[in-house]
């Protein structure tokens, strides 16, 4: 009798134990709340709202609070059900960078981690110009970089300044867009630069092409400056036959690394080309990539976290005359880890690839294989293995396309070239923000009556935009460099009315003070 009550009495602390009886399961945690949402730039002394839920397993309701990134933290909100929205809004006095997380409370008393957060940039006024620089004959920008604290740096081609028909251009301005110095790199012929950026001793490295000088008809091109333009150094490779190159960054180890296409070596027609270089422009290897009765480039590359390079390239069948995108994923020393083909039935194109949240890439171009029109703006997303996330298009009935994407403090992108459906000319520059998930937050065209393009785009620190182009619509010559500084939302020259009156406000309060 003793040991069956026992034995009953063991089965019911195990029950308990267990939380199989009615009133005895112990109540889950609340959830981590999701990413505030909210602007990713603001104006100092003005107050922004910001929104998050969270979801308590149980049903039960919960409790938000925020914080700021500035040492302030919110009170707990009022207890909302689970999964609504709590909103409170917070203003920040001095210009920076700032993390703005949530974090929520259960009925039981759980408290969740903080949020990941909502990276904000606040800054006095976000400043808005647009400046062309050229002559008579056409010229180009082609990429753009901001100089922290300083300035950009502009590259590209022109045929109104130089020594040849046509002259790579480094110009360097200051935060208004003001020249403070030009240079041009070339001699008699053809040389152009498709890409440039700074790099850790103060100078600038750019890629291209060189018809003036090298081995052959056109050659893979490599220049070195320091922090005012001067040549450190300049080196080309290639050999009797036609080779160039399309994009370049600096390493880790203080090198550089390159990518373009060869005519001249490897298995024909045209292969992608990668050039490894020491940290004076010495060659340490390079590596060809490409099927003999194909022709195939790279666009751009991105050095990986460990140490290895993903090179986004382009295909072109000679069987069915239909470019697809070619991914390239190599170790340090340029072997092939893996390769993956992005494309369909038509014509897709890449020109830009930038790293994204969570380890995986995104990649901007154009496609005729999706969307509205001819051509489309595309935007995919690939896992760090290159396999297709998603894909977006953007765009209308007529021809449009995308040359570059940067990544935004909130994880989404702002993605740059041109439209031909929408707009005031026959061609606009087109600005496309869009969130992670690629949905569109808003869209801007620039431009007058005739060829505008964006061909580079960069997040500035001040939480807007800098991009470069060219024009046809304004400036001196056939074509004009053309930059560009927005705000956060795009505009150029302009601000948000209700902004405006705020600030107009708070500065005649100040005056009355």
């Amino acid at each position: 009798m003793v040991r069956g009550r026992l034995v009953r009495l063991a089965l019911v602390l195990l029950a308990v134990g267990l939380g199989l009886l009615p009133g005895c399961r112990e109540g889950q945690a609340v959830s981590v709340p999701a990413l505030p949402y909210g602007p990713s730039s603001c104006v100092v002394d003005l107050s922004y709202n910001f929104s998050t839920s969270a979801i308590d397993p149980d049903g039960d309701s919960v409790s938000i609070r925020y914080s700021w990134g500035d040492g302030e933290t919110s009170d707990w909100s009022e207890w909302v059900y689970s999964d609504a929205w709590v909103t409170r809004n917070h203003s920040w006095s001095c210009p920076g960078t700032f993390k703005v997380t949530a974090q929520a409370k259960g009925r039981d008393s759980s408290v969740s981690a903080w949020s990941e957060p909502r990276w904000v940039v606040t800054s006095r006024v976000i400043a808005t110009w647009a400046r062309t620089y050229g002559g008579a004959a056409a010229d180009q920008g082609n990429s753009v970089c901001e100089v922290p604290g300083s300035g950009y740096i502009i590259t590209g081609q022109s045929a109104s300044c130089g020594s040849g028909g046509l002259d790579a251009w480094l110009i360097r301005t200051d935060l208004n867009g003001e020249t403070t110095w030009t240079r041009t790199f070339g001699g008699s012929g053809w040389d152009e630069s498709r890409m440039g950026q700074p790099t850790s001793d103060g100078g600038f490295i750019l890629a291209g092409q060189t018809s003036s000088g090298g081995a052959g008809q056109t050659d893979f091109w490599l220049v070195k400056t320091d922090d005012q333009g001067n040549p450190s150094w300049e080196k080309t490779f290639g050999g009797a036959d036609y080779d160039g190159a399309y994009s370049v960054l600096q390493t880790g180890d203080g090198g550089y690394i390159a990518t373009g296409y060869t005519w001249s070596i490897g298995a024909g027609h045209g292969d992608v080309w990668v050039v490894k270089t020491d940290a004076a422009g010495n060659e340490e290897w390079d590596r060809t990539f490409g099927i003999p009765a194909d022709e195939e480039w790279g666009q751009a590359i991105l050095q990986t976290r460990d140490g290895g390079y993903l090179v986004a390239a382009l295909t072109y069948p000679f069987a069915d005359r239909v470019c697809d995108v070619w991914l390239i994923r190599t170790d340090s020393a340029g072997s092939t880890l893996w390769d993956k083909i992005i494309g369909s039935a038509g014509e897709d194109w890449v020109f830009s690839i930038q790293p994204s949240l969570g380890g995986g890439f995104v990649l901007a171009g154009y496609t005729d294989s999706y969307g509205a029109g001819g051509i489309d703006v595309w935007l995919a997303r690939i896992d760090s293995i290159g396999n297709l996330e998603w894909s977006r298009t953007y765009g209308g009935p007529k021809p449009d396309a995308a040359a570059s994407v940067t990544r935004t403090v909130d994880g989404g992108y702002v993605i740059a070239g041109y439209t031909e459906s929408y707009g005031s000319g026959r061609r606009d520059a087109w600005l496309v923000r869009v969130r992670a998930n690629g949905d569109t937050v808003w869209t801007r065209t620039y431009g007058g009556a005739a060829d505008d393009e964006a061909c580079s785009v960069r997040a500035t620190q001040d939480g807007g935009f800098v991009v470069a182009g060219k024009t046809e619509s304004y400036g001196a010559g056939a074509g004009d460099v053309w930059l560009m500084k927005t705000d956060a939302e795009g505009r150029v020259g302009e601000m948000d009315e209700v902004r405006m009156q705020k600030l107009e406000a708070r500065m005649q309060n100040e005056r009355k003070d």
